[in-house]
């Protein structure tokens, strides 16, 4: 079933980040995987490098890792924080 989310606004912190969920902006992708907009992801770690992991597949449970490297402006501008509903 299809999961609905609604915009929150970020923590003014970027070490408070850690924990919650991001909705990418527009398409992202990594030398390996390529991620269409409104991917749902969970911030592992924040700080300059951010790491991002999609949440599991729910038919076979694969996650998925990517790193982000900028400041909190690059990206805010490419992720908006979200909570399920």
């Amino acid at each position: 079933m299809y999961k609905k989310y609604e915009v929150i606004k970020p923590p003014k912190k970027v070490s408070d980040w850690r924990g919650l969920l991001v909705r990418s902006k527009c398409e992202t992708s990594t030398p390996v995987a390529v991620f269409k907009k409104g991917t749902i992801f969970l911030v592992k770690s924040s700080g300059v490098s951010k790491t991002l992991e999609t949440l599991p597949c729910e038919c076979c449970g694969i996650k998925a890792v990517m790193r982000i490297v900028g400041n909190a402006e690059y990206f805010l501008n490419k992720f908006e924080f979200v909570e399920q509903i």
